[in-house]
Formats: C-alpha cells, sequence, structure tokens
C-alpha cells in the first residue's frame, strides 16, 4: 500500500521517495484558518481535491510518526488528525482509525481553560504531542492512499 502525505504550511513542493515505493510530499501553502478541526479537515480534503482527496494524519507508530517528521522538515509545530472534541478525554483520529499509539510530552494532554481538543505535533523540545486550543493557526499534515 502506498501513502501520500501532505504537510499543507506556507506553494513549493519537495518530495521525498522511499525504498518501499512510498511517495511522501509536502506542500507548502498560506491558507486562512478559522473554526478549528473541521476547517482542517476541509483544508486536508480540498488541498488533495486534485489529487482525489485526503485527510488529517494518523499516527501508528515511531516509524511513522518519524516519517511524518522528516515530510515537515523543520520540525515546527503542525496539527494531525487527533482530537477529543466529541468526548472530554477520549482521542480518536479524524480517519476513523483506531487511537492505540501516543507521543503526549510530560503533562500532556491538559486541557488548559476546557478548550484544548486538537492535537499538535513537534510540541517542545522532545517533539512530542500537545493538545492544543483547535483555532491555533499551524500548518495541517494531511495524508492521502495512493
Amino acid at each position: 500500500m502506498k501513502t501520500l502525505i501532505l504537510a499543507a504550511l506556507l506553494c513549493a513542493l519537495l518530495a521525498l521517495d522511499t525504498a518501499q515505493g512510498e511517495y511522501y510530499y509536502t506542500i507548502y501553502c498560506v491558507y486562512i484558518y478559522v473554526y478549528g478541526i473541521d476547517i482542517q479537515i476541509s483544508f486536508c480534503f480540498f488541498t488533495d481535491s486534485t489529487f482525489m482527496g485526503g485527510h488529517l494524519a494518523s499516527v501508528r507508530g515511531d516509524i511513522e510518526y518519524g516519517v511524518i517528521q522528516k515530510v515537515i522538515g523543520d520540525g515546527k509545530a503542525a496539527w494531525i488528525g487527533g482530537f477529543d472534541a466529541q468526548k472530554k478525554g477520549v482521542w480518536f483520529w479524524t480517519d476513523g482509525t483506531p487511537f492505540t499509539y501516543t507521543n503526549w510530552a510530560s503533562g500532556e494532554p491538559n486541557n488548559v481553560l476546557g478548550l484544548q481538543h486538537c492535537l499538535q505535533m513537534n510540541y517542545g523540545a522532545q517533539k512530542r504531542w500537545d493538545d492544543q486550543n483547535c483555532i491555533t493557526f499551524l500548518p495541517s499534515v494531511c495524508v492521502k492512499k495512493l
């Protein structure tokens, strides 16, 4: 199975081929962020629409997380597809895959002021996960199966 990962950040194109026949690339585009996770999901789908649709990335292990970090390149914080907006403290992936792998930073998720329902990657010096307010302006890491 081939997977395509998009990280929508500022429109340049970076590509990465792997020995397993996977093709990853990052698109850098400016976008307007308005209402949180729904906009992030829509943005991934819209960005990928010319490539037949996509969604926010889910992470199933350390290797996949490392590949996503390599695609992003600069190590800055970015959205991935985890959120707990439907039930506080119960995290799931927007693509419906089981939320079995975690990489939370120490003390996270902490849901500061009850407003942090979206998952950002590359948080802090350890580049781990943090729950964050969904209206925070961050790039979105999108994925597409080829």
